[in-house]
């Protein structure tokens, strides 16, 4: 199913903060195949 970009995200227990913009940012993995991604909230 990834290879379609269909994947199952989860939320990394660790967050950070970006100090530049004043965001809280999460980064993710797929429960899958283990690709990452970051997202500001």
């Amino acid at each position: 199913m990834c290879g379609r970009g269909f994947h199952k995200w989860e939320d990394e227990p660790r967050k950070q903060f970006d100090v530049k913009q004043g965001r809280l940012i999460s980064e993710e993995v797929c429960k899958r195949c283990g690709k990452r991604r970051t997202r500001r909230s």
